[in-house]
């Protein structure tokens, strides 16, 4: 692939900004917009199966398709050392599998830890390991793929060499799922992340950062840190869903006006990046 096409194609965009409510009453707004694949987003559990199929009959309706589903993260660590946590954390992620077939999704994206302070503590990569021989079989069964997700400070996942040592060990079809704003908080460069796991890349989160040490989740920004021209050289050369995962809304404003001016924006980064690679 030369460039960027100009349609969506390859564009996904996470309703992760309206995680604080029920997402099936603002589908409406996704098409006038120019969005028609999205990723799902479960916050602290997956939602009960009725609502799962209304959200997917909705979004049939409405000419909308989820590519992906992100599974839940509050209150999930697979690397806990607490059988009670560890327990509830696989669980939901199993539920949420069965969730993301009702949505017809692609991808499942997962975070591979949570937040913990000792990083002498050898338990965790037994315990991601444990959780990933049960989930794996069970994503295989249902269609799915994983994509884990390389994750910011203080939280297990965010180190390179312990994704590299994790995925070593797990089958090609688990992917990785690539966060622009985690890789600039944890220090990481985009070169050396693809140079170790840019051939298990199967999912990105894109989002830019403006370095002062929170997780922003705002538009490319031309005061953001994350270094786009690096990103988009190494995601030009490989057919890899462009997700958006943008929750900051920029204020008061209507969500249907987020919207239209995220695609605004999202179209001519594109643009930009097309153009280069036709050149």
């Amino acid at each position: 692939m030369s460039g960027l096409p100009e349609n969506a194609d390859r564009l996904v965009f996470s309703t992760g900004f309206l995680w604080k409510t029920p997402l099936r009453p603002y589908l409406d707004l996704f098409p006038p917009a120019g969005f028609r694949q999205l990723e799902a987003v479960f916050v602290d559990a997956p939602w009960s199966e009725d609502e799962t199929r209304a959200v997917a009959r909705a979004a049939h309706e409405r000419g909308l398709a989820f590519y992906s589903l992100h599974a839940p993260f509050v209150d999930v660590d697979l690397t806990a050392p607490d059988p009670d946590l560890w327990n509830r954390s696989v669980e939901k992620i199993r539920t949420a599998f069965q969730m993301g077939r009702i949505l017809g999704v692609r991808v499942v994206v997962i975070h591979p830890g949570g937040i913990y302070s000792d990083d002498r503590d050898s338990r965790r990569m037994k315990q991601v390991r444990r959780a990933l021989e049960i989930l794996v079989p069970d994503a295989r069964a249902t269609g799915l793929r994983i994509a884990v997700e390389n994750m910011m400070p203080k939280f297990w996942g965010r180190k390179l060499e312990d994704l590299v040592a994790l995925m070593r060990d797990l089958p090609e079809e688990v992917g990785v799922c690539m966060d622009t704003s985690h890789l600039v908080m944890s220090g990481t460069a985009v070169g050396t992340f693809w140079e170790h796991l840019g051939d298990r890349v199967i999912h990105t989160h894109l989002s830019d950062n403006w370095g002062e040490g929170m997780d922003d989740h705002i538009l490319p920004d031309e005061n953001g840190r994350v270094p786009w021209d690096e990103v988009m050289g190494v995601l030009l050369s490989r057919d890899i869903p462009l997700t958006f995962e943008i929750y900051n809304t920029y204020g008061d404003v209507p969500f249907s006006e987020f919207l239209k001016t995220a695609r605004k924006r999202i179209q001519e980064f594109l643009k930009t990046y097309a153009a280069e690679g036709e050149a």
